[in-house]
């Protein structure tokens, strides 16, 4: 035969849990705390800066960590990530450009939509001779970079130079006198290309209309070699030729301007 039931019984002692230790906190009584994956309860009051809890009279461990567990089966393949940068080759077409003297660095633009943007990576001369080209554009499915590149063999070119004359070819000199040629080496537009590493050497004087070789000198060894002198301050050349024995009449000087392959010429009068 059971008893009646006795009166209840006085409220335990809960616990305050604190999360991770903190060495910079003072902690009471039933307190609990977790370090270095156990949990502690504070069996007194702790100071600031007490030792920690697995090395302190003041604490007594609630739970020990375990051990590790065996590793977990392998997990969904993720979604595909964004699409990589690729190099897209270009194939190889038979390029031609002039490149002007003084000119150091060349840019042709690779791409012609207006709306694609490039940025240009490198530029390489390879030990063939071939010339590689890399550039990034802006012209992926989604607006993003992609990186081109192509590899061509440069055309052969040509330096092609006009006359620019410094002096005045109608103006009559007597014969026996020094008579200066002055000249610009220019483009097509007449822009002057003259420059001290381009020689300009002096071929012959004719005179026009019989075709006449003259003998052709120039004045007190001026013209060494019968080059050109280039001066600074006309940034262009001069050449004091000698009209000595030259008969009244009209004469051509014939002459070559650097890598240019063309015969150049300066018209002159002698009196």
């Amino acid at each position: 035969m059971d008893g009646a039931t006795g009166p209840q019984g006085p409220r335990g002692q809960g616990c305050n849990f604190n999360g991770a230790f903190d060495s910079a906190t003072a902690y009471a009584p039933y307190d609990v705390v977790t370090f270095n994956g156990s949990s502690y309860v504070a069996k007194a009051s702790t100071n600031r800066g007490d030792p920690a809890p697995d090395t302190s009279a003041n604490w007594s461990l609630m739970a020990l960590q375990g051990a590790t567990g065996q590793q977990g089966p392998k997990g969904d393949t993720g979604d595909p990530g964004a699409t990589a940068h690729k190099v897209q080759p270009v194939p190889k077409v038979p390029w031609s450009f002039t490149v002007p003297s003084g000119i150091t660095h060349l840019l042709v633009e690779a791409w012609v939509a207006a709306e694609v943007e490039e940025h240009l990576n490198d530029i390489s001369v390879l030990d063939n001779g071939n010339v590689r080209v890399v550039w990034a554009a802006n012209d992926g499915s989604l607006g993003d970079d992609n990186i081109h590149a192509t590899t061509f063999t440069p055309q052969s070119h040509q330096i092609s130079f006009q006359i620019c004359p410094l002096y005045d070819p109608n103006v009559v000199k007597k014969s026996g006198s020094a008579y200066p040629i002055k000249i610009q080496l220019c483009d097509s537009a007449g822009n002057n290309l003259s420059s001290p590493s381009i020689v300009v050497h002096a071929e012959g004087v004719t005179k026009t209309g019989s075709n006449t070789p003259m003998e052709f000198d120039d004045t007190g060894n001026a013209n060494p070699d019968f080059d050109f002198r280039y001066d600074s301050t006309l940034n262009g050349y001069t050449f004091n030729l000698s009209t000595k024995g030259y008969a009244a009449g009209t004469y051509s000087l014939s002459f070559t301007a650097g890598a240019d392959p063309a015969m150049h010429s300066a018209i002159f009068p002698v009196k």
